[in-house]
């Protein structure tokens, strides 16, 4: 019998440690860890703006959502070219 996952692989022992993280794990890790930092360095730019001029702030934001946009697409775009299945 064929097993998809290394963990579905059990021949009654315990393991002695953990299995590997498949490369899908890795991506999602990643893309949670991508997701924290935006999240700090937005939370920091948008401390820093706080008393910011409206002009400012209607110019700095859009541009800030179109870079998280295009980050998540881009990690999307290469975890799929690099993930097979």
């Amino acid at each position: 019998m064929r097993v998809a996952s290394p963990r579905q692989a059990s021949d009654g022992r315990l393991a002695a440690r953990l299995c590997a993280v498949d490369l899908e794990e890795k991506y999602a890790i990643g893309l949670g860890v991508l997701s924290i930092i935006l999240l700090i360095v937005g939370t920091a730019i948008g401390a820093y703006l706080r008393h910011a001029p409206a002009r400012i702030v209607r110019t700095v934001f859009p541009v800030a959502a179109i870079l998280t946009l295009a980050s998540f697409g881009i990690f999307v775009f290469v975890a799929r070219l690099h993930v097979k299945g």
